[in-house]
């Protein structure tokens, strides 16, 4: 029943993407290819997100096209790559046409090997769209450029008009992500409490040994593979300066006690993302560690509760969030003391950015940065989007401009936030 459900989703979401397209159009949405991490060994397959929201087949090198005519008539194909008795051996046989329009849905099923043929009856056409900013994942990428070269555009406005606002299958998935990260994080505190309190961090550790960050990024991988997920971004875990590196992945450093951990995560579950960051205390953090995390929580709450009280009385977008973060955090580097200069200077002359370089929110779905572009950044929230909070301040361990006991200090805190009908509602905590 649920795969039947989940069919007939992806055909529903096929034929809202048909709607919007204009007369005359190609839209070519292929499946990501695998890819070679060395000689004889691939990196595990993840889907294109578009090719498994619009068809929930989770294999390689396929590619559906829509076409819209000129007089408003619509096809949906999917062009198949077909087993053969050696990849069958190896790897396992590829979905029959039967199964895969079962679970698609979609009514005309070729093999690949007629993709060329089909697109160049379709050449004269007005429109054409293919992502071109994937181009480098999808097997067919050459094929289509030489048929359709320099008049290709992207589809991305149209797809994010569907697929940041969620149906109750994609909720349903975010919740259960969001719940098993939460319980990871909760795990983390515990950890890191019994490593402070030179107690074993893990099972088979001794009292009093060492935690390195990767060990912590070993568990949390783990601990999403027991529960049926895998990683949505590879984990940063970041003791002491190292937080001050925003996509910090080494994972390689002692965890220092008496400083600050920050911990950023998050995992798929059924191809839906999750994504947490807390700055732990490891123990006592310096006076200006803790002032620092302080201003940061209380940021975060500003904005939360700002989303809370203004939802269903006036129209926001994540830019108007963005613009109320940079308001508090001009004021928070005026209130710790790290600059000078008054909060109105602060703003106007951009030095913020220093210390406080990215958004504070971004969409979450299948993606974990989800549909993000300049007009979705704008664009009002809506019941049944899902988005996050996430304000931050790094001070470079070598800056010469900020006191030096606030030099290597990084604290971000994020959660995951739902627009509904009656209210916004936090997912993380």
């Amino acid at each position: 029943m649920q795969k039947i459900k989940h069919s007939i989703l992806a055909k529903q979401r096929r034929q809202k993407l048909l709607e919007l397209l204009p007369n005359d159009s190609l839209a070519i949405l292929p499946a990501a290819k695998t890819i070679v991490r060395n000689p004889d060994v691939e990196f595990k397959f993840r889907q294109d997100s578009n090719f498994w929201y619009f068809t929930q087949i989770n294999e390689p090198d396929n590619v559906l096209v829509l076409f819209k005519s000129k007089n408003g008539q619509v096809e949906e194909r999917l062009f198949l790559v077909r087993s053969n008795p050696e990849t069958s051996l190896w790897t396992g046989p590829t979905l029959s046409p039967s199964e895969a329009k079962k679970i698609s849905q979609v009514e005309f099923v070729d093999s690949i090997d007629e993709l060329e043929n089909y697109l160049q009856t379709h050449q004269r056409v007005d429109n054409v769209f293919f992502e071109l900013s994937l181009k480098e994942i999808y097997t067919c990428w050459f094929l289509v450029q030489k048929l359709f070269n320099g008049r290709l555009q992207s589809p991305f406005e149209l797809i994010a008009s569907l697929r940041l606002i969620k149906d109750n299958e994609e909720i349903s998935a975010i919740r259960n992500a969001c719940k098993i990260n939460k319980l990871a994080f909760k795990e983390l505190e515990r950890i890191i409490q019994n490593y402070v309190y030179d107690k074993p961090a893990f099972e088979n550790f001794e009292p009093r040994e060492l935690l390195y960050e990767y060990q912590l990024e070993s568990f949390l991988n783990y601990f999403y593979g027991q529960h049926g997920c895998t990683w949505s971004f590879w984990p940063i875990v970041a003791s002491g300066v190292n937080s001050t590196i925003l996509h910090y992945t080494n994972n390689t450093s002692l965890i220092d006690k008496n400083n600050l951990l920050l911990i950023d995560a998050g995992c798929e579950y059924q191809g839906y993302a999750s994504d947490i960051t807390r700055t732990f205390w490891v123990g006592t953090p310096s006076k200006a560690q803790q002032a620092v995390w302080y201003e940061v929580q209380q940021v975060q709450n500003k904005i939360i509760t700002y989303c809370q009280d203004s939802w269903l009385k006036k129209n926001f977008s994540l830019w108007d969030l963005q613009l109320l973060t940079i308001d508090l955090i001009c004021q928070s580097l005026h209130n710790l003391g790290i600059l000078k200069q008054s909060v109105e200077q602060i703003k106007q002359d951009k030095i913020y950015k220093k210390y406080y370089p990215h958004k504070v929110s971004h969409f979450l779905g299948l993606d974990v940065h989800d549909m993000r572009s300049d007009n979705t950044l704008k664009m009002n929230l809506q019941p049944n989007m899902v988005f996050t909070v996430e304000p931050g301040l790094y001070f470079g361990v070598d800056d010469p401009d900020i006191p030096l006991e606030f030099r290597g200090i990084g604290v971000r805190i994020e959660d995951d936030l739902i627009a509904t009908t009656t209210g916004i509602e936090v997912l993380t905590r």
